[in-house]
Formats: structure tokens, sequence, C-alpha cells
């Protein structure tokens, strides 16, 4: 989202003309747990959406697997075990 206001910025919409806002889960789209909306001010039309921010969690994946019948799934092998 940061990388989103700056390239609006580049363009020439300053942030202070720029509002990132949290949407409500009952406004949401279902596979998202959480959305947010990044809204321009305009002079004619006020607050207007330019993109959505959405956390769509493993929803396209997990479906494409499930309907496919194809596990999808990457592994990395490491030379050596690594800990997070």
């Amino acid at each position: 989202m940061a990388l989103a206001v700056k390239f609006l910025d580049d363009l020439g919409i300053p942030p202070a003309k720029q509002r990132l806002r949290e949407v409500l889960p009952d406004e949401r789209a279902h596979y998202s747990l959480q959305t947010f909306d990044q809204e321009v001010w305009l002079e004619r039309w006020g607050w207007t959406e330019v993109y959505g921010h959405a956390y769509r969690t493993d929803y396209d994946l997990r479906n494409h697997m499930a309907h496919s019948g194809v596990d999808l799934r990457v592994y990395k092998t490491f030379d050596k075990p690594r800990k997070l």
C-alpha cells in the first residue's frame, strides 16, 4: 500500500489528497480477510476509490487445487536445515 501511495504521489497526487480506508467486514469480498480502499480527493466528486488492496489469503490457490485435483504447492529444499 505504501508503494501505491508513492506511485500516486509520483503521478502528482500528493499524500495529503490520498487516504486508505479500511473496508468493513460486511462490505468486502467473501475471500478477503482484510481490505483497504485507496481513495483520492477530487474537487468534482470528493473521495474516489482508485485501488482496492485485499488480503486474499490462499483462497485462489486452494480453490484451483480443489477444482483441478493438481497439487500446486511449491517446496524449496535446502542443503542445510534452516530455522525461521
